[in-house]
């Protein structure tokens, strides 16, 4: 009877290769650091804001883009397969990360609603889902869900499209 090889870590055992959620990590918090600096601007009092929030985003934005690059390379040179590993089933997690920041950077573009609709199908297909009526009724129902709650019980200001 042979046994089976454990695997020293996660990602060897679930066929990720190392690193991918620090390049997704460093990115979303580089966008999200540069989504800040760019409000900062429209809002300052005076100069001395700028001088304290621009060179330190700067050096923040900098520095995460590197390590998203070098972790990259890395992350290529160890997959072998390039970023493949995203369509497979151990890469799910990596493209949902993905996902949801694309779903948070649409929001002021396609509203809560459309958003949420467009968020909601592609995650279902991510996850394996292939009939498409399941995934349009769930997508549209879930985000009917969702808009009623915030908006119709929580009173809590969404910006709509659609509903």
């Amino acid at each position: 009877m042979e046994k089976e090889p454990v695997a020293k870590s996660p990602e060897l055992a679930y066929g990720i290769p190392p690193r991918a959620g620090a390049v997704v990590f460093a990115l979303v918090a580089a966008a999200a650091m540069a989504g800040y600096a760019w409000t900062i601007l429209g809002t300052a009092r005076n100069a001395g804001d700028w001088l304290l929030i621009i060179p330190a985003t700067i050096i923040g934005v900098a520095a995460l883009l590197w390590a998203a690059i070098v972790d990259g390379k890395s992350l290529v040179r160890q997959s072998g397969r390039r970023v493949q590993f995203l369509t497979d089933p151990a890469g799910k997690p990596v493209t949902l990360l993905i996902l949801i920041g694309a779903y948070a950077l649409s929001l002021p573009f396609l509203g809560f609603d459309g958003g949420t609709v467009i968020f909601l199908a592609l995650a279902l297909l991510i996850q394996g889902e292939r009939r498409v009526w399941l995934i349009v009724l769930n997508a549209i129902a879930g985000t009917a869900l969702m808009v009623w709650v915030f908006h119709g019980l929580l009173m809590v200001r969404l910006p709509l499209s659609i509903f």
